[in-house]
């Protein structure tokens, strides 16, 4: 990732504006603007400092990141395997402040309090969904990476149909229509049977359902 879009990530996912990041420096917020542009080069030992990563992550020259990361991903998805939730969410999030703004790892964090959110009772499952949600908002809206941002919107589409939000499910499953799969079209099938749940949609989903059988026999 280019400098400007390291800092801009870093700033958005640290909520603050381009004035305060400004005042923290001690620059104008036009400054601030113009780095995120790409229009100026920034004191990056300042911006490293402030946001506590490395001057070589603002670089993109973190080369011990991936690996660090591979394996802390790997070592949370053996943990939630062995249902230690609380250890792998630790694991995730300690990782992630090594690595401010780290998509895979905002990604993975997201998609693991998705996963682990049934296992808790309704209080502690309701937050986790929605911390989920935020994060997957995030990343379908600024991850450079397609599949990740196109998997937000299918776990945003799940998440809303937990919620049993049917119309922000359908909005987030538009969006994914026009990419190649057969999910999009039984999720909108899915979606409508929820809505109303009478003999109708009951068919129109088992319509949906052969349909897609039919594609997968074609390929």
């Amino acid at each position: 990732m280019e400098l400007h879009k390291i800092i801009l990530s870093l700033r958005t996912k640290n909520n603050y504006t381009q004035e305060r990041l400004a005042e923290m420096l001690g620059v104008s917020t036009a400054a601030v603007s113009k780095w995120e542009c790409a229009n100026a080069y920034p004191d990056i030992t300042k911006i490293a400092e402030i946001f506590g990563v490395s001057v070589d992550y603002l670089l993109g020259y973190d080369l011990t990141a991936k690996k660090s990361i591979s394996e802390t991903i790997t070592q949370a998805n053996e943990l939630r395997k062995v249902q230690k939730y609380d250890e792998a969410d630790h694991l995730l999030k300690q990782t992630l402040a090594r690595y401010p703004g780290n998509a895979q790892l905002t990604f993975e964090l997201a998609r693991h309090r998705l996963m682990s959110a049934r296992y808790y009772g309704k209080t502690k499952r309701a937050e986790l969904l929605s911390e989920a949600a935020r994060d997957f908002q995030y990343t379908a809206e600024h991850d450079e990476n397609k599949a990740r941002r196109d998997w937000s919107l299918q776990y945003l589409t799940t998440i809303c149909l937990i919620k049993q939000d049917f119309d922000q499910a359908s909005e987030y499953n538009r969006m994914l229509l026009p990419t190649k799969g057969i999910h999009p079209l039984v999720m909108a099938a899915e979606i409508q049977m929820n809505r109303c749940a009478d003999e109708k949609a009951l068919k129109g989903l088992k319509d949906e359902l052969m349909n897609c059988i039919s594609e997968i026999a074609m390929i």
